[in-house]
């Protein structure tokens, strides 16, 4: 029985795009995905729920060895004492 391929994940949430992507040890894309993210003030959830939906999207059910995670400049979201969303997000370049 061979092996499963390693492969690695990217995910990259920016300002107007959400991007994923499945690549192997040598660079080849074995999978991409795109969502668009919501600008100005939005609800944390749709974020993630894009991003997670992305993801899932890209890796077609293969599982990466490593997923490495980049995000869009200064955007923050308060948090409640347990570290849950208690605001919506606010985007760097939200007036």
């Amino acid at each position: 029985m061979n092996a499963p391929a390693v492969c690695f994940a990217g995910l990259d949430l920016g300002t107007t795009t959400t991007k994923a992507v499945l690549c192997d040890p040598a660079g080849r894309v074995l999978g991409r995905a795109e969502r668009p993210t919501p600008l100005g003030e939005f609800d944390a959830g749709r974020l993630v729920d894009g991003a997670l939906d992305a993801l899932a999207e890209a890796l077609a059910g293969r599982a990466p060895a490593a997923v490495g995670v980049t995000g869009m400049a200064e955007t923050g979201v308060p948090l409640d004492a347990d570290g849950e969303p208690c605001g919506p997000l606010l985007a760097w370049p939200d007036p």
